[in-house]
C-alpha cells in the first residue's frame, strides 16, 4: 500500500527525486539553488547567527537553544504551522545533513548524526499531531534517536511512502 506523504525531513541531495514543496530550512542552499525559504527554521539564534553543535556531549544544550531562537521568533513558526493543510501534501524539508563534511565524518566513524531536521518534526509532532511527518531512509537509519520525532513515516529515494518499511507504525 502506498500513500502521499505530508511533511519530508530530507536533504538537499535526497529531494531531487522527490515531488513536492521544497523549502531550504537552512541558513544557505546549495550554488545555483533557488528553492523558497523558510529561514525562520534555520539552525540560527535570534541574531541571525549560526547555532553549532560543539561536540556530541553538548547536543542536549543546543536542542535548548534551538527551542530559545524557535521561540524569539514564534509568531513566523507557529503560523507556519497552522497553515499546513495536510491535504495538500508533500511538503519536503531541506537541509544539507547527512551530506555536510561534519556529518559524513559522524557516520564514517559510526556514530549517528544530528540535525535540526529531527527537532522540526518533534515540533511538528507536538503541535500538529494530524500531520504525518516523514523521515528519508537516511535519517531513519542515521538520525540520532534523541532528535527523532515521536511519531513518523519513512520514505523511499523517490518520497513515497513504502508500507514494508513501515510494518510496526500503526
Amino acid at each position: 500500500m502506498k500513500e502521499t506523504p505530508q511533511i519530508i525531513l530530507t536533504s538537499f541531495h535526497r529531494a531531487r527525486k522527490m515531488s513536492g514543496d521544497k523549502y531550504s530550512i537552512c541558513r544557505f542552499q546549495p550554488s545555483g539553488s533557488k528553492l523558497p525559504e523558510l529561514r525562520f527554521l534555520a539552525a540560527e539564534d535570534a541574531s541571525g547567527c549560526k547555532l553549532l553543535i560543539p561536540s556530541r556531549l553538548e547536543a542536549d544544550q543546543f536542542a535548548a537553544a534551538y527551542r530559545q531562537a524557535l521561540l524569539s521568533r514564534w509568531e513566523l513558526v507557529r503560523g507556519w504551522l497552522d497553515a499546513i493543510n495536510p491535504q495538500n501534501g508533500p511538503i519536503l524539508l531541506l537541509c544539507w545533513c547527512p551530506f555536510s563534511e561534519a556529518t559524513k565524518a559522524e557516520m564514517r566513524a559510526g556514530e549517528t548524526f544530528l540535525c535540526h531536521s529531527g527537532l522540526i518534526g518533534k515540533l511538528i509532532n507536538h503541535y500538529r499531531p494530524d500531520v504525518q511527518v516523514c523521515l528519508d531512509e537516511d535519517r531513519e537509519a542515521w538520525l540520532d534517536v534523541r532528535w527523532r520525532p515521536m511519531t513518523y513515516e519513512v520514505v523511499n529515494s523517490l518520497g513515497i511512502i513504502d508500507k514494508q518499511q513501515n510494518l510496526f507504525c500503526l
